[in-house]
């Protein structure tokens, strides 16, 4: 039996962070705790105002603070870390998204302004403001480019949930009139129990804080992943949501055909044809039962006469669990190695 994995490399739980609305403190402050924790982080900009004041509705940083520049992004990113559109203008033009011209530009526009600055694809939309915003959005994800698109409903999410309705539980202070504290653990075991997906929600880290129901202090941060890793250990994987994201959706376009099993091998073809061009991670993690007199096992992956061996673990005296690039007609044979 050869069976996909729910999460990558076959773990149990993950965590990502994403930062709203970036200022400059954000990436000043936040990378270095991220590279502590091994953490990558993710920044949801505000295209249109990168590297400028503050212009947000309703927003307390506005005017005072900066919005985290494009050269602030591909530093991050050279760290690991991820980047979105959140919109290009945070949904301000006369009559909201609404109006579908209005869409369009903070929808489709963002994505092709942010990928000529920054050079990489944009596969991710950050509805700005509420999830009202994501009934205008999802029509031109497609149009965009977008494999995924978040709201910020306070739920964790799983391998079945729709991609263009992600969630992102808050990690601020003020949750509600009953929880004002700030919790580091907050559903960290909940995910790690379920098997979940934790994709915390914040917008900047200061020493300072200015508006506490919408930021962290470095020591609240280190805390947060200090708690996260310490419980998930090897079983939570950490990654960007646009990862994630990728690895969802090939595991869902990927499935094991043509297995034939006999006493010497055991070999399969893999059927991908509806993997989007836009995904950037293609590997699937796999795990395979095996006799049991099979004491050494190699794995081949065969692609149009090329031919890579693989790496493995073994779970235990009769499954291993391995990863690799995924591509449509890819024929895979494990055998004993005498």
């Amino acid at each position: 039996m050869i069976d996909i994995t729910q999460w990558k490399f076959g773990k149990r739980w993950v965590y990502s962070t994403t930062y709203d609305e970036v200022v400059t403190s954000t990436v000043e402050n936040g990378l270095p705790i991220h590279e502590q924790f091994g953490a990558p982080g993710h920044l949801t900009v505000v295209v249109g105002q990168m590297g400028e004041p503050r212009d947000v509705p309703n927003s307390g940083y506005d005017a005072t603070y900066m919005h985290v520049s494009v050269e602030e992004c591909k530093l991050a990113q050279r760290y690991g870390w991820s980047v979105s559109s959140h919109s290009m203008t945070h949904n301000k033009l006369p009559g909201s998204m609404a109006v579908p011209e209005n869409a369009r530009i903070e929808v489709v526009d963002s994505a092709k302004l942010l990928e000529e600055r920054l050079g990489t694809l944009v596969t991710t939309f950050i509805a700005p403001g509420n999830d009202h915003c994501l009934q205008y959005a999802w029509p031109l994800a497609e149009e965009a480019g977008y494999l995924s698109m978040f709201g910020v409903r306070d739920q964790l999410n799983y391998p079945d949930t729709d991609l263009m309705q992600l969630c992102r539980p808050v990690v601020y202070h003020k949750l509600d009139d009953y929880n004002r504290g700030y919790d580091p653990y907050r559903l960290v075991y909940r995910a790690r129990e379920t098997g979940g997906w934790i994709v915390d929600y914040t917008h900047a880290v200061q020493d300072e804080l200015v508006i506490p129901n919408r930021e962290l202090t470095p020591a609240e941060l280190g805390s947060r992943l200090e708690a996260v890793t310490r419980v998930g250990g090897d079983e939570v994987w950490l990654a960007v949501p646009e990862e994630v994201v990728d690895y969802l959706i090939m595991a869902r376009e990927t499935t094991v055909v043509d297995e034939q099993r006999t006493p010497s091998a055991i070999t399969y073809r893999l059927a991908a044809p509806a993997i989007p061009d836009r995904i950037q991670w293609h590997t699937v993690t796999f795990t395979c039962s095996i006799p049991r007199e099979w004491s050494e096992v190699g794995i081949d992956v065969e692609l149009a006469g090329e031919r890579e061996p693989v790496a493995f673990e073994r779970l235990d005296d009769t499954t291993i669990r391995y990863s690799h690039r995924v591509y449509d007609g890819q024929r895979v044979t494990i055998a004993p190695r005498i």
